[in-house]
């Protein structure tokens, strides 16, 4: 699953504050809430060799996800 979300803060590898991404679900380890109402996403990026936080705007608490066992 792909999640849309916006840059809060510059990444050096994602893009610039207020750009939009997307972020596979399976590079994601957590997500923090800080106090202004955006999220901290800790994502693996052993692709590039590095844990990184992606300091985005949307509030993980709206995010609904599910999972289909066939």
């Amino acid at each position: 699953m792909l999640l849309e979300v916006t840059l809060a803060e510059d990444h050096e590898h994602l893009g610039k504050s207020g750009d939009s991404i997307l972020v596979n679900d399976n590079y994601i380890v957590a997500i923090k809430k800080v106090g202004n109402g955006d999220a901290v996403m800790f994502i693996d990026l052993s692709d590039l060799g590095s844990f990184s936080e992606v300091h985005i705007r949307e509030n993980y608490e709206k995010w609904y996800m599910l999972k289909l066992n066939i």
